[in-house]
Order: structure tokens, then C-alpha cells, then sequence
């Protein structure tokens, strides 16, 4: 999953928001391809691209919050407290959109999503502090970090010619066998010709 993010939320943050939000509507994680981040003026706004499993979540300044529950497409959206509810919220509405991709349409379409975000925003609150340690928790591990283009080249030419010094070694072993061999053959055809023609 390819992230841009260009909020002030941590990008560790989002990912691990957005496993959680995956795995409470049975979406893969890694089914999804890009996910875009930004800010926007209003409290929060979304939208899905269910044809190349990418969705964009924009999210609005803390002065937007909290939302008051209104209707959106004769579905009741619920109550919004923060900016985090908000960004819990439109993540699992859009990502409902790419679970349904060509499942439902219509009204049915925001139907479902609505509830998802209504539901993901429940539970989010239940586990809120439990939630918000796990994913603002520093990672210990390490970047990986990738080697270059020309270290990568080096590791390649450096294991093709150690194949090839030991590809040598084993030619020179059989060459030295084939030798020895040869040398007693011609040691017996020299001895046969030296003992003339047999009466």
C-alpha cells in the first residue's frame, strides 16, 4: 500500500489506522493500492476509486469539529467529535466503497458506507486511549534501508564471478583426471607398439 500523506498526522499513525479500520470490514490491507492524505477546509471529504484500489481521504483544521449528525444521502451520519473521529470516519466510508466495488449501486452504495464509518467511529471510541498508544507507538525496528543502484551491481558482479572461480576450480580438477587417464592409455598403446604384433 503506496501512502502520500501531507497532514500532520504521522504516516505510521494512518497505516496502522488503517489496518484496523480493514481488518473490523474484512478488507485486506495489501488489496489496496494508494491511499492520499491531504487537508481540506471543510471537517472531512473522501472519495473511492474502487477501479484502482485507491482511496483519498482529506480532513479539515480541529476548528472544524466536532460535526453534528446530519443526513447524507437519506443515511444518518453520526455525531463527530474530532478531527480523529473524523479521519477514523471517512477512512472506513471510503474503504466500504472498495469492499462493494460492483456489488451495489446507487443509494445502496452510500447506504453501506455510511454504516461502516458510523460503526468504525463505535468502536474507535470504546478502545480510543488503547487505540491512540498503539498506533502513535515509536517503531523500534530500524529502517531497512535499500542498497544503491551501483552496490547492487557490485553484490551481482561479485557473486557471478565467485560461480565462475568455482565452475574454474572444478574444470581444472577434471582436467587434471582427464589427463591422467589420457597418460595411461597412451602408456598402453606405446607398451603394445614397442612388443610388436603378437604371433
Amino acid at each position: 500500500m503506496r501512502l502520500k500523506n501531507s497532514t500532520d498526522f504521522a504516516d505510521t499513525f494512518i497505516r496502522r489506522m488503517v489496518s484496523w479500520i480493514c481488518k473490523r470490514i474484512e478488507l485486506s490491507p495489501r488489496s489496496i493500492k494508494d491511499i492520499r492524505v491531504t487537508t481540506c477546509k471543510r471537517a472531512y471529504r473522501g472519495r473511492a476509486f474502487p477501479w484502482t484500489r485507491s482511496v483519498l481521504l482529506r480532513i479539515g483544521p480541529a476548528s472544524s469539529f466536532p460535526v453534528n449528525e446530519f443526513r447524507y444521502c437519506g443515511n444518518l451520519v453520526n455525531a463527530i467529535d474530532d478531527r480523529i473521529e473524523g479521519l477514523v470516519a471517512i477512512t472506513a466510508h471510503e474503504l466500504w466503497h472498495i469492499v462493494q466495488a460492483g456489488k451495489v449501486h446507487g443509494r445502496a452504495l452510500e447506504a453501506g458506507a455510511v454504516w461502516a464509518g458510523n460503526k468504525a467511529v463505535i468502536a474507535f471510541r470504546e478502545q480510543r486511549e488503547t487505540l491512540l498508544a498503539q498506533w502513535s507507538e515509536v517503531s523500534t525496528r530500524e529502517p531497512v534501508q535499500k542498497p544503491s543502484i551501483q552496490e547492487q551491481r557490485a553484490a551481482k558482479l561479485s557473486a557471478s564471478l565467485l560461480r565462475w572461480q568455482r565452475k574454474k576450480k572444478l574444470a581444472e580438477t577434471k582436467i587434471k583426471k582427464l589427463k591422467k587417464r589420457l597418460y595411461y592409455y597412451e602408456r598402453v598403446q606405446a607398451a603394445m607398439k614397442a612388443s610388436g604384433p603378437c604371433e
